[in-house]
């Protein structure tokens, strides 16, 4: 791609969309490498991978490459484009940081070793943390706008207020990408990977209204996209990251709950360390009041409330707020929940049902249409029986705010999820754990069988003919000499059978 030319793509579809001072293309791709890499720790890892046939289905896509740790990234790059001179491939990454402890296969491709590819789980399950909020745009296809029409009307619908700007745009080729970073990543945990999962619908949702026919299959968190700078084998386009910025602003980050906001959902609550006024009416207390002791290890069991307010919160900015015939059991479990957590992290104060209350109210406020006081506080009163403790099942709240299997596995729900998603994903994770471990037997089997056969090898020369990493061999090697006898010393010792 010459330089400029997407410049003058954007500027004629929009006036107000403003780049930095005039750069080249491999400039830009690598300020944009460097911001997205930013807030990575140095120890987790990038993902990379290449275009290629998938033995199973002959079918051509994203397929590992290697994953190197942020500390590293920049010494391998060179390795990288190489590789691309060489296979005359698209390369792609995963802008969500993987966990440091994933399991690899073998040391990244380099021209030495003949670019063979490091086997890594590029899967949910590796993300360790969310770094941006990534959407896959397919236009550029008939009826649709071009790559450089939709940062027009992306930036068109930011000055209207009606979705927030994005940090990057990118040329992929034909299509686009639109990316959301955070200043931080997030751990992905359960409460922060429904709050992501949430936002990403909803910029799906109003990217759709925009026209721009977000692609509903690359909504994985450890979804695959091109790498800037990469070449695009279709169209022989090279991959282009822009940073968005309007009127000469920088390019936005944000924080989840600053995207929640934009968007208009409700953020989920945090218990806070100031507890709040007493300007609720009271709930009358029990006869005989409970004495609880208070827990001294760091899992006090407000997790489970945690997941759930948030799962709850979640579903109803998914659904617009809920609506006439869950509204009030909603209220119900959301107040039963919130007291409890922050019963869990200041037992005794006293002060739960006043904060319950606030928030119990505030998501009434997002309903359509919301129940009035009186209602509300019944749904209070009715969830807050003094002296009775509450153990729902994940299954009876579900069924009780009506939640559907298809709901459930859009938002990645599990605290409030019906007992068909729980139970098909129990079973899915019993597969794949069964599946990893006889993988594991048949490596160990191959590699000792190997150690065996080629004793004078090492362990570097058996881990590049299997494909597995040097310390993996060193850890079998040395299992078999703690349990084999060294036969070599047998004329050493006297043994039953043997005559001098």
């Amino acid at each position: 791609m010459r330089d400029g030319r997407t410049q003058k793509e954007v500027a004629d579809a929009t006036e107000s969309a403003v780049y930095s001072a005039p750069m080249s293309d491999a400039k830009q791709n690598h300020e944009a490498m460097l911001q997205l890499l930013s807030p990575f720790e140095p120890d987790q890892r990038v993902g990379f991978a290449s275009r290629r046939p998938v033995k199973t289905t002959g079918k051509v896509a994203p397929h590992y490459l290697s994953a190197v740790s942020a500390r590293e990234v920049w010494s391998w790059i060179p390795e990288l484009w190489r590789y691309e001179m060489a296979k005359s491939e698209t390369l792609y990454w995963i802008l969500q940081p993987l966990k440091p402890d994933l399991q690899l296969s073998g040391d990244p491709p380099t021209a030495e070793n003949g670019f063979r590819p490091q086997y890594f789980p590029a899967r949910n399950g590796s993300v360790d943390a969310f770094a941006s909020v990534p959407i896959d745009l397919d236009v550029g296809r008939p009826g649709l706008p071009t790559s450089g029409a939709a940062v027009g009307v992306i930036a068109d619908a930011v000055q209207a207020g009606r979705i927030p700007a994005p940090t990057f745009m990118a040329h992929s080729g034909r299509g686009a990408y639109a990316i959301w970073q955070l200043r931080q990543t997030v751990p992905n945990t359960p409460a922060n990977r429904t709050r992501w999962r949430a936002i990403q619908l909803k910029l799906v949702s109003l990217t759709d209204t925009l026209g721009l026919a977000p692609d509903p299959n690359a909504l994985r968190q450890a979804q695959w996209l091109k790498l800037p700078g990469t070449l695009d084998t279709k169209t022989q386009i090279r991959v282009l990251y822009l940073p968005f910025m309007l009127h000469g602003a920088a390019p936005p980050r944000y924080s989840l709950d600053e995207l929640e906001t934009a968007l208009g959902l409700l953020p989920a609550p945090d218990v806070p360390a100031i507890e709040p006024a007493p300007d609720v009416p009271a709930i009358e207390p029990a006869s005989e009041r409970i004495q609880r002791k208070l827990r001294r290890d760091k899992r006090h069991g407000g997790y489970v409330h945690s997941a759930r307010i948030t799962e709850i919160v979640a579903l109803s900015n998914s659904r617009g707020g809920m609506a006439e015939g869950v509204r009030h059991m909603t209220l119900f479990y959301y107040y039963g929940f919130c007291r409890a957590e922050y019963a869990c992290h200041f037992p005794g104060s006293g002060r739960a049902h006043e904060w319950a209350v606030a928030r119990t109210v505030e998501l009434n406020a997002t309903f359509a249409p919301p129940l009035d006081g009186a209602e509300v506080m019944s749904a209070v009163r009715q969830a807050a029986v003094p002296g009775k403790l509450k153990h729902w099942q994940a299954d009876t709240i579900a069924r009780a705010l009506q939640v559907a299997p298809s709901e459930a596995e859009a938002l990645d729900l599990s605290a409030i999820a019906p007992a068909s998603v729980r139970k098909r994903r129990k079973e899915q994770n019993q597969v794949v754990a069964k599946s990893r471990q006889e993988a594991q037997l048949q490596r160990a089997d191959a590699i000792r069988a190997l150690i065996a056969k080629h004793p004078k090898w090492s362990d570097m020369d058996i881990g590049r003919e299997l494909g597995v990493d040097r310390k993996t061999v060193a850890n079998h090697r040395a299992q078999m000499e703690r349990t084999m006898p060294d036969i070599s010393t047998a004329h050493q010792r006297e043994l039953p059978g043997l005559s001098e």
